[in-house]
């Protein structure tokens, strides 16, 4: 099983998730108290997070906020050893998430103990099932191990992701990005303290106008040593506040956001003849060459050296 956790630094938090898929944000300790007893011990992450599992199949997920923003892909996966005698059978299924096209069968995995028995596959996502089958001699030890199960559905999915990539490269290619848009006047102090409870919206696009303002006023990003961090200190909104307006008007991170105002910086002063010559990007932020070129081509679809040849042939 894979759970997702993630975490916000000075937020520590609790939270139960039910068999059922429902999720208890408030717990108290009364909510703890009613659970079953753990099924095995917590398990505990450097991270800062832990998991523990309870009899029914619940989960109670921790994080003590003392470890800054985190994200955590937690995978669950039962100790299948066993000790037994006669005829021992487990079934199981591995999901990583729901699909519509189907295989079913039945195909030996890498011995006859290991059966394949339904595969479902897309470029998004894939599932199987498994049926381990042994006949144990009396008075011997079964141990099952899935070490080279987990090996194959490791490499399996990295094979299955990268094919995906592969595939959507050419329409992540072809996806405009928001345009940047003029800002004769910062936000007021009174549109600025507008609460997401109030209008989650027009909080987020107030945010993003008062950082288009001091992008386009005070040019910080002409900075090579300008990032994320100095973006925050100079608006005043720290990071996660920084991230979610940019995300709410079209932009992945705040690397992106600062790399697509150098290249139209970048793109403005080769049109106006202030750089002639590309060894010049550092004057609006880029450190390398390389990466002003890479960034050119992907936000502007053209390439650098050929763009700037073409505005000095006019």
């Amino acid at each position: 099983e894979v759970v997702q956790l993630a975490g916000e630094a000075g937020k520590p938090y609790t939270t139960i998730l039910y068999p059922d898929g429902t999720i208890d944000w408030e717990v108290t300790e009364e909510d703890l108290a009613a659970l079953p007893p753990e099924a095995e011990p917590t398990i505990i992450y450097s991270e800062g997070f832990t998991i523990s599992l309870r009899t029914d199949g619940s989960k109670v997920v921790t994080y003590d906020g003392e470890h800054g923003d985190q994200m955590l892909t937690a995978y669950l996966v039962p100790d299948f050893d066993a000790v037994v005698a006669g005829k021992w059978e487990q079934s199981w299924t591995l999901s990583y998430q729901d699909l519509s096209l189907y295989w079913k069968g039945e195909t030996e995995l890498f011995d006859p103990r290991l059966t394949l028995t339904e595969l479902c596959l897309s470029p998004l996502s894939w599932s199987a099932d498994f049926t381990a089958t042994e006949d144990v001699p009396e008075g011997e030890t079964l141990n099952f191990n899935l070490i080279g199960l987990t090996i194959y559905i490791l490499f399996f999915t990295v094979v299955n992701m990268f094919l995906f990539f592969r595939i959507m490269r050419p329409v992540l290619d072809s996806m405009s990005y928001p345009v940047i848009r003029e800002i004769a006047a910062p936000p007021t102090e009174a549109e600025l303290t507008i609460s997401e409870t109030d209008d989650f919206n027009r909080a987020n696009l107030v945010r993003f106008e008062a950082l288009e303002y001091l992008m386009q006023k005070e040019k910080p990003f002409t900075d090579v040593l300008f990032t994320r961090d100095k973006l925050c200190r100079l608006s005043g909104f720290n990071r996660h506040l920084v991230l979610q307006c940019l995300r709410s008007q079209g932009y992945n991170d705040v690397h992106e956001y600062i790399s697509r105002y150098r290249v139209a910086e970048l793109r403005k002063m080769i049109d106006e003849g202030a750089i002639t010559d590309l060894r010049q990007v550092d004057r609006v932020g880029f450190r390398t060459l390389k990466t002003a070129a890479g960034c050119f081509e992907r936000y502007e679809n053209l390439s650098l050296s050929d763009y700037l040849q073409s505005v000095r042939g006019k």
